[in-house]
């Protein structure tokens, strides 16, 4: 793999993660659900939580996919790399943004997410 093509795919990796980061955080406090490590793939995630990762991967890969429009679009790589800049200043402020929300989710929701976290499988397995 070239130099151009291995800068290009870590600038996607990280606008990506950036995004999938920023919805896990909001996430795991708003649908939270203890996980067994050792029956973690039998007992995944629950139907609903599966539905709003189906509706949130898209989303997350949108901005990627208009930097990859902009290259078409312009026929010029500066133009990917200005608009794959533009998504990861987006997603640094939608990571802060998402972050802070979620730490103000939790101390509001200390309560129920410990009592939703204790119903079901816990890392502990018996």
């Amino acid at each position: 793999m070239d130099a151009r093509r291995l800068s290009e795919a870590y600038g996607v990796v990280g606008v990506i993660t950036l995004l999938l980061l920023s919805a896990g955080n909001l996430l795991s406090i708003h649908q939270p659900r203890g996980v067994n490590p050792g029956n973690s793939f039998r007992t995944g995630a629950a139907g609903h939580v599966q539905a709003l990762l189906f509706a949130i991967y898209p989303v997350a890969f949108a901005p990627v996919a208009l930097a990859y429009l902009a290259r078409y679009a312009f026929d010029k790589q500066a133009a990917f790399y200005a608009v794959l800049a533009l998504d990861a200043v987006g997603g640094f402020i939608l990571y802060s943004v998402a972050l802070d929300s979620a730490v103000q989710a939790a101390e509001r929701l200390r309560e129920p997410m410990i009592a939703a976290l204790s119903a079901g499988d816990g890392p502990i397995a018996g």
